[in-house]
């Protein structure tokens, strides 16, 4: 038996994808944990109530609509961050990006406390460190695509999982799940992609023209999306697709302006950023003589391409390719880099000559403020967080720059989808486009168009919030601290239990049997405290601990660790160095003045911390500036910066450390456009990958802080186009892969209700159509369209039946031993008889009689239905009714080509499941029990080579060896 469960993103505007599987023998898979904008917690309710009972979790892509959740729900929610979790390489890593990017990007993501009053604040939950969540990472089980993975022990024995290419992403994956007890084979493509990117390979359901892969076939449940199954939404050919991004840039950073791509930060952004790359190396485009630059603006864009660059193994096979045709030689950088074909053949598909990588804020706002065209790629897509926000601010005022949107702006409600739907309207009200045409690509003008920005800022408690937020942590406390002093009520009677078994050996003669083993009965009923609703909780020999102003205690009568005054040595804290040094605690008086100053009078509207990853103090950034930014506790100085103190001195102290674009000399694009001061700041690709002190701008601040939400109005007059970049499949791929598929029962999530409920309409028709029973009812086929929360019965039910062999068949039959077994090859006609139980007992035969008018009267109840396989009748042609040789069993080419080696032959196995034998002769393996011999030689392989006596050429050789690896059964 199946259930499924959607529990985020069925039928609903979100994109936001999770699911529960629930199998047999109480296995609960969730497949992702996904979130969006603007990341609201109640939308976890449905994971934090199954998290205690999950027994594994599979992710699918490393984006925020499929992994977005996973770091809070293992930071606040207990135990999730030990269920085992499976995925595929690409997917970890970038993930892991992912989030890193978001929660140094949006306090929004960090979510707060449930208010208690009207007048409590917001506050911030503490958000998981950079360092958390790669321990979070770095627990998972990698997996690579096709390789089956079975868990040996229960309670998941008998479940196999295995890993597909999506298309979507790096990394993307199709999960198929079989389980064995009950006969399941789900097959779960929520986002897959039908076409082929620059760098990644189409999805696995069609590897040729051969159809559908094998280990596809007939799934039990298939569960996917109905993406872009409206009624003339189709997917735009790649080729053209480029075109129309690329025209659109062009004509908007030659002319001048400001291009801004908002993406994700670990997924599509990657086919974009090759996509220029690789368009500003190519002469003809104009990039050189334009004076434009590009540059990508992700917190976390020198980790992520690390990544990117080692994962080439999982991209199309056009970037290996690219990758290989680099020699070693050209893998070294030329110490003074020339222009044009000769200088880009030194670089690989992701080594970015002309792309620069930017992860701190002040280094974008000093190239927006450059002359030149510039093109912006940067997070996120729904301009709610990430630099797109800062961008957007700059560029809304001059009609010479452009937005180029993606995607469709993620959820509803965001500034992205707002922007998205505008110039939807736009296009369809004033541009005249023809019927039939696809409006993907045209370029709209915007004229005044007011877009508003829910920007989350962090900003710390006043005096009396703090207090306002104080009791309620209090009555939390309060709250909670009857079950944990129950909870160390009982460790102190086991610990106490012990104590009297080892000592009533020795006691025993001397004290009252009757008092054995209750020394905290006896004496906790003496002693107790108040909890908050007049209740008394016993605490026994504790109360001298946690009770101000008690200082005896009875200890008459009491056994162990009870007869003694209770002790707790307090420990000081150590690390591998000596005892913790807190920065603030030697603080200069003229820095404390000044930062004391910064937070009592600034009222910025943005919060910045400075200093490293754990220490530093939260000012109002917009009223210290950048020169406070420069005198915080605990903030690094730039190796290549004179900063200057408090009191306008400059600091003396210069470090002799090389800058890191000094390391492999001034290898720089001409045609950037800024200074050798600013190319340091901005930095290239190479800078990022070889710099290790990752410094963001914004962390986390031990300071209570609260949630504000800061509404920034833009008016917007410069101009939008849309070019689909997300890379998922429409609906008309869906509906001609289904009847090749053949699934038993297929699952819409993931999807809007016009989606959803457009595409189930058409499935269900398309499904049932031309499936006919014998008795001319039509064959049932249920699609199951599931809202969020709601459980649905997917299993299957199998029948079981008993075959019974006729007497004349059995006679007829030649059994043959195969490996230990009794093989036969039967031809025959199923048929359906009725049998009369016997109910007259051989050993009461004076009885014959009255039995037999008993078995007459209950004949109507005693009668079974069997079926029965009996013989064909004459009237069958003879040729229907013999029955031709089979071979039993499967080929293994490395088998085969060990075989073939003995016997003198050669054989070269040369991937992809083929076999080169003598040159002239192929065996390629087509699936399981599927093998095709091919001569490839002209007719060499049929003719010539050593005959043999029967004058059999290499062909028929290689042929012989193939078919004695099978087991040969005659047919009956």
């Amino acid at each position: 038996m199946f259930q499924f469960i959607p529990l985020l993103g069925a039928q609903c505007s979100s994109r936001a994808s999770s699911s529960l599987l629930l199998l047999d023998n109480g296995i609960k898979i969730l497949v992702d944990c996904g979130w969006s904008e603007p990341f609201n917690p109640d939308d976890l309710s449905e994971i934090e109530k199954h998290a205690p009972t999950l027994s594994l979790i599979l992710l699918t892509h490393p984006t925020l609509s499929h992994i977005g959740a996973y770091a809070h729900c293992c930071a606040h929610i207990s135990g999730f961050a030990r269920i085992p979790v499976y995925c595929t390489y690409p997917v970890a890593n970038l993930g892991r990006s992912l989030l890193q990017d978001v929660y140094l990007s949006t306090p929004l993501i960090t979510t707060t406390y449930p208010p208690a009053t009207d007048t409590s604040p917001a506050v911030l939950l503490t958000p998981p460190s950079t360092d958390d969540i790669d321990r979070y990472f770095d627990s998972f089980s990698a997996l690579k695509y096709s390789q089956p993975f079975t868990f040996p022990s229960p309670p998941l024995a008998g479940l196999t999982i295995t890993a597909y290419r999506a298309g979507h992403t790096l990394g993307g994956t199709i999960w198929r799940i079989q389980y064995s007890h009950s006969s399941e084979n789900i097959l779960y493509a929520v986002s897959w992609n039908h076409l082929r990117d620059a760098h990644l390979s189409s999805a696995s359901f069609l590897p040729g023209p051969t159809g559908v892969s094998e280990e596809f076939l007939n799934p039990t449940a298939f569960i996917c999306s109905p993406h872009n199954s409206l009624p003339g939404t189709l997917s735009t050919p790649r080729k053209r697709r480029d075109d129309l991004l690329l025209s659109a840039v062009r004509k908007a950073a030659f002319s001048g302006g400001t291009v801004l791509i908002p993406t994700d930060s670990s997924a599509r952004i990657l086919e974009l950023a090759y996509l220029l790359e690789h368009d500003y190396r190519n002469k003809s485009s104009g990039w050189l003589s334009s004076n434009a630059t590009i540059c990508l603006a992700v917190r976390t864009a020198g980790r992520t391409f690390r990544y990117v660059r080692a994962l080439l193994e999982w991209m199309d096979e056009s970037m290996i390719k690219e990758f290989e045709s680099v020699g070693q030689t050209g893998r070294r950088k030329q110490k003074h880099g020339g222009q044009g074909d000769d200088g880009d053949k030194l670089y690989g598909p992701f080594d970015f000559r002309h792309l620069k990588l930017i992860e701190h804020k002040r280094h974008l706002m000093r190239l927006l403020s450059g002359k030149g065209g510039k093109v912006v790629i940067t997070s996120d897509k729904s301009l709610e967080w990430g630099f797109s926000t800062e961008v957007i601010k700059e560029i809304a005022d001059d009609e010479r720059n452009l937005i180029v949107l993606t995607e469709k702006g993620g959820g509803g409600g965001t500034a992205g989808a707002y922007l998205y739907n505008k110039w939807k309207d736009i296009v369809t009200t004033t541009v005249k486009i023809e019927d039939g045409v696809n409006p993907t690509g045209t370029v709209v003008k915007l004229d005044n168009v007011l877009l508003d920005m829910n920007i989350g800022l962090k900003v710390p408690l006043n005096q009396e919030e703090l207090n306002v937020h104080n009791e309620h942590i209090k009555e939390q406390q309060l709250a909670a601290g009857v079950k944990e002093a129950e909870a160390q009520l009982l460790e102190t009677a086991a610990e106490a239990e012990a104590d009297d078994d080892v000592s009533s050996s020795s006691d025993e003669e001397d004290e009252d049997p009757t008092l054995q083993g209750k020394s905290l009965t006896s004496t906790a009923l003496q002693a107790g405290r108040k909890i908050a609703g007049g209740s008394t909780l016993e605490e026994g020999i504790n109360v001298l601990l946690k009770n101000k102003g008690i200082h005896d205690y009875d200890v008459r009568n009491a056994k162990g660790r009870n007869r003694m005054f209770p002790f707790v040595m307090q420990r000081r804290k150590y690390d591998d160095y000596g005892e913790v040094v807190k920065a603030e605690d030697f603080v200069r008086a003229e820095e404390a003045e000044i930062i004391t100053a910064t937070v009592a009078g600034g009222k910025g509207e943005k919060i910045e911390f400075l200093g490293g990853r754990g220490g530093g103090v939260v000012i109002n950034g917009a009223a210290a500036g950048e020169d406070a930014g420069e005198a915080g506790i605990g903030r690094k100085r730039k190796w290549d910066k004179v900063g200057a103190g408090p009191q306008g001195r400059r600091n003396s102290h210069v470090s002799k450390k090389p800058r890191h674009n000094r390391r492999h000399g001034r290898d720089k694009s001409p045609s950037a456009g800024i200074s050798d001061e600013d190319e340091g700041a901005v930095g290239a690709g190479s800078e990022s990958e070889d710099s290790d002190d990752y410094e963001p701008e914004e962390v986390g601040s031990s300071a209570v802080c609260k949630l504000v939400i800061n509404t920034t109005t833009v008016m917007m007059n410069n101009s939008v186009v849309f070019v689909d970049y997300e890379a998922l499949h429409d609906g008309r791929s869906l509906k001609m892969l289904l009847p090749q598929l053949k699934p038993k029962k297929v699952v819409l999530v993931a999807g809007t209700e016009e989606e959803t409920s457009a595409l189930g309409k058409e499935v269900s028709d398309m499904m049932v159509k031309g499936k006919k029973r014998a008795d001319g009812e039509e064959k049932e086929v249920e699609v199951f369209m599931p809202r969020v929360g709601e459980m649905v019965n997917v299993g299957v039910d199998m029948d079981a039946w008993s075959v019974k062999l006729s007497d004349t068949l059995a006679k007829m039959l030649k059994w043959q031993n195969v490996r230990g077994l009794g093989v036969v090859h039967v031809v025959g006609r199923v048929t359906e008889i009725d049998e009369t139980l016997d109910l007259v007992k051989e050993e009461v035969k004076e009885e014959d009689v009255k039995m037999e008018g008993i078995a007459e009267e209950n004949s109507a109840l005693e009668k079974k239905k069997r079926l029965v396989l009996d013989v064909l009748p004459s009237t069958v042609s003879a040729t229907v009714r013999s029955a031709k040789p089979i071979h039993v069993g499967d080929v293994r080419l490395a088998d085969l080509r060990r075989v073939l080696l003995d016997a003198g032959h050669t054989a070269e196995l040369t991937g992809e499941g083929r076999l080169l034998c003598d040159g002239v002769v192929s065996v390629v393996k087509e699936g399981v029990g599927r093998v095709s011999i091919e001569d490839v030689g002209g007719g060499g392989g049929l003719l010539s080579g050593s005959m043999s006596r029967k004058g059999r050429g290499r062909f028929w050789e290689v042929r012989r060896w193939v078919y004695e690896g099978l087991a040969r059964v005659a047919g009956a």
